[in-house]
């Protein structure tokens, strides 16, 4: 069993985060940058080049969704880091100058300790997120495969965190499971909670620059093997059964699967 940590660094994240409010795009980077530090993550999103093809960990990365007349829209992700994970933030509680409603204030609705008892409103909004971030996942483009994960924020509140490990993008499923896969931010005072995270942010290691490593090549496939097995933590004794191996990542040899919604068209690269 893990054991909770009462380090002042967690306790004032915890504190600072819980206190927050305005904009979640104001937020965001400061939240995931104390977020990265508690955690003991280095590596952090960089600046945003010209050259959207660079733009591998940033905020606010661009994407393109085609459509079936032909025309393109532009999206946003709030926070990319590739062969890793799509991040879509949201705030509960919107704090400071008075500001036109967002069309979704009447759903986020007042701020309340917590997250269990914030109601079906709440919920609607955090699932619409899921929504969005998968789409901007299916956008992205077709060498960059499927992120093993997608992460929905509440600043201050929750983390849900939903995985799919075969690269097709077809369902992204809760992780760990459906008990554990919404991280407070008071559980991260567990020990065994931060490093799951830990693990989901860092992502897999691949050799870079220049190479772009297919779906099938080995070391992609031990890197998202490594990856899934660190983030799920240490597995627990099964008799003699025998658990299979992780699926690649990235096999986006055979396609990007469905499209990102209704009239919606994958993009290209």
């Amino acid at each position: 069993m893990s054991r909770p940590s009462a380090a002042p660094d967690i306790e004032r994240f915890i504190a600072q985060v819980k206190a927050a409010g305005g904009p979640e795009r104001a937020n965001l980077p400061i939240f995931v940058q104390e977020l990265c530090g508690i955690l003991g993550v280095q590596e952090t999103p960089r600046l945003s080049s010209d050259e959207n093809r660079l733009n591998d960990y940033v905020f606010e990365r661009r994407v393109d969704f085609r459509h079936a007349d032909g025309s393109t829209s532009p999206g946003w992700i709030d926070l990319y880091k590739r062969d890793c994970f799509v991040l879509e933030a949201k705030q509960s509680k919107k704090r400071g100058r008075a500001e036109p409603e967002a069309p979704d204030a009447d759903l986020l609705g007042p701020r309340t300790p917590a997250p269990a008892v914030l109601g079906r409103g709440w919920d609607k909004v955090m699932i619409e997120a899921r929504r969005q971030a998968e789409n901007y996942a299916r956008a992205l483009p077709v060498d960059h495969g499927y992120p093993p994960f997608i992460l929905v924020v509440d600043i201050g509140h929750v983390i849900e965190v939903f995985a799919d490990f075969s690269g097709q993008g077809k369902n992204y499923a809760h992780f760990p499971d459906r008990t554990s896969y919404r991280i407070r931010m008071d559980d991260l005072r567990d020990d065994a909670v931060r490093a799951r995270l830990k693990a989901i942010l860092r992502g897999p290691t691949l050799a870079r620059p220049g190479a772009d490593l297919g779906g099938g090549h080995p070391r992609r496939r031990g890197a998202a093997r490594a990856h899934r097995q660190a983030a799920r933590g240490p597995a627990r004794p099964q008799g003699r059964r025998r658990v299979p191996d992780a699926l690649p990542v990235h096999d986006v040899r055979g396609g990007r699967g469905a499209p990102a919604g209704p009239g919606v068209l994958h993009a290209r690269g």
